[in-house]
């Protein structure tokens, strides 16, 4: 398979800190994804492969062009079609159906005709066939943006695309199509997602850690598997280590008290003058430096022994399962949730009705406009009904996905204790350490920590709060999870007993949040 990139020994610093050095690999004409925990550097390795900024150390080959599209930004003031590069062909054609006869419009139809073709069909299988040329791509939604900057790239046919969590603002379809798209693209992609379908269908997986950048010749089933057996290896390395280590340490012990019941003979034998002092005195400084010899080769080794055992400790710790208990609320069997020919002021303008029950865990299901949000949004009554009626029984919390419940200028200390006073400060930090929110993450305000760190607290708040909610609802709570943070949802929200309505377009996360009822919007 053909090469496509070499990067070898690349090292980067963001404000004085090393995010990662000596990292090397090679791309290949083929679908390979990038994975590993938030605020790793993934996004700064992008930019280094796409030769956005210069690495501290090491270098970047490229043996066939290629295309980056970095986390979504603001859309560009222009038509659709400008952005197409399509504009010029289009009002080619319009001359031309409006009688005029140059022989250059003619030319250039006929020059440009497969672009426009393919930029058109791209659109239609993207679900964008709707949208107008002359459009301004302002006023397009937030998936239409990022279908449309996926459509650019997948126009580069001969080119290596580099997508950084490309799958952030799709909904499920959008999230197949680009997943359809990928296998098809001849040329290669790296792409960053933290989605186990999309990680699927990939041929290759690489993991950035703290420790450097690992290669998985295979799909996530592939990696996660090689996870799983990393880490029953750590476990088993670092028990070996613990038992040799409490070896050395019982044969430190047990020479220390020959050595002192051997000064205690000597000196015995010195009182005793049995034997001669120039005799006792050779003896004693042989014995010594013998003894001195051995203790300090086993002072040696338990000191190579702890250094080795911190070290997979700190390994098995990065890799260790987040834990996380969800309140525990008794499944009531009882009305939680009446909604009577409900119907919402945009999106979805079907009446619906329908009632959730106590321990029933329901997902929010539909294409993204369809009105998921404004459904949550007007169960909360933030927003009004166009018609219809509804009712909520119960303590309810609601988690949009602006995270809101929480003060973003304090500490997840101090937001914590100030939210639920009753639970002391040191045990909010023990829970936040599980979290691996721990050491200066856990002093930063809330506001500037990452999006998957600030939802973990915000859960964390539900967890010993009083009193205790008996309905939660969920916008979205993955979208900025990395892979392991969503484990530790899923978890939480399986163990769940209370009534849950969850917005997600995670297909793998879903199936393994205990849902037992779907309402699809369309």
């Amino acid at each position: 398979m053909p090469v496509t990139c070499h990067f070898s020994r690349l090292s980067a610093v963001f404000n004085a800190t090393t995010l990662f050095s000596d990292i090397s690999g090679t791309l290949f004409t083929q679908p390979q994804g990038l994975v590993g925990p938030n605020g790793q550097g993934k996004s700064v390795l992008f930019s280094l492969l796409a030769q956005r900024q210069k690495p501290a150390e090491g270098y970047v080959r490229w043996a066939r062009p290629f295309y980056y599209l970095p986390q979504r930004g603001p859309a560009p003031a222009a038509t659709l079609a400008d952005v197409l590069g399509i504009s010029d062909i289009l009002n080619a054609q319009q001359r031309l159906e409006a009688g005029d006869t140059a022989p250059e419009l003619f030319e250039l139809v006929a020059d440009s005709w497969e672009q426009s073709a393919r930029a058109q069909h791209i659109l239609s299988d993207a679900g964008l066939g709707h949208l107008a040329l002359k459009s301004d791509c302002r006023s397009f939604s937030g998936g239409e943006q990022a279908r449309l900057a996926l459509c650019l790239a997948f126009m580069q046919r001969d080119t290596f695309l580099l997508l950084d969590e490309p799958d952030s603002h799709l909904d499920s379809a959008g999230r197949r199509w680009l997943g359809k798209h990928l296998r098809e693209h001849r040329a290669g992609s790296l792409v960053i997602s933290h989605d186990r379908t999309l990680l699927g269908q990939m041929n290759t997986i690489f993991e950035l850690t703290a420790h450097g950048l690992n290669e998985y010749g295979g799909n996530y089933e592939v990696y996660a598997t090689e996870q799983m057996r990393k880490q029953q290896a750590l476990l088993a390395h670092e028990a070996r280590l613990t038992s040799q280590l409490r070896q050395e340490k019982l044969e430190q012990q047990k020479r220390e008290v020959k050595r002192t019941k051997r000064q205690q003979q000597g000196e015995k034998l010195r009182r005793d003058g049995s034997q001669a002092t120039i005799l006792l005195d050779g003896k004693k400084e042989w014995a010594e430096g013998r003894m001195a010899g051995v203790m300090q080769r086993n002072a040696r080794v338990i000191n190579q022994l702890s250094a080795e055992r911190r070290d997979v400790s700190e390994q098995r710790q990065i890799k260790d399962a987040q834990t996380l208990k969800m309140p525990v609320v008794a499944p009531s069997g009882r009305l939680m949730v009446h909604v009577n020919r409900l119907q919402l002021p945009r999106g979805n303008r079907q009446a619906q009705s329908f009632d959730i029950h106590g321990g029933e865990h329901w997902h929010i299901a539909g294409r993204n406009g369809c009105g998921k949000s404004t459904l949550l949004r007007v169960l909360m009554g933030e927003v009004l009904p166009a018609a219809g009626e509804f009712s909520l029984h119960g303590r309810v919390c609601y988690l949009d996905q602006k995270l809101q419940l929480l003060d973003p200028t304090l500490s997840a200390t101090e937001a914590l204790c100030r939210y639920a006073p009753a639970v002391s400060a040191q045990t909010w930090r023990t829970h936040l350490g599980a979290l691996r929110i721990r050491g200066e993450r856990g002093l930063l305000p809330l506001g500037s920590l990452s999006g998957g760190e600030r939802l973990k607290v915000t859960l964390l708040a539900l967890t010993l709060a009083e009193p205790l909610p008996d309905i939660l609802i969920l916008d979205e709570p993955d979208n900025a999870l990395d892979l392991d943070s969503k484990q530790l949802l899923e978890q939480a929200l399986r163990d769940y007993r209370g009534t849950l309505l969850l917005v997600s377009h995670d297909e793998e996360l879903v199936a393994r949040c205990g849902i037992t009822h779907t309402l699809r919007l369309e």
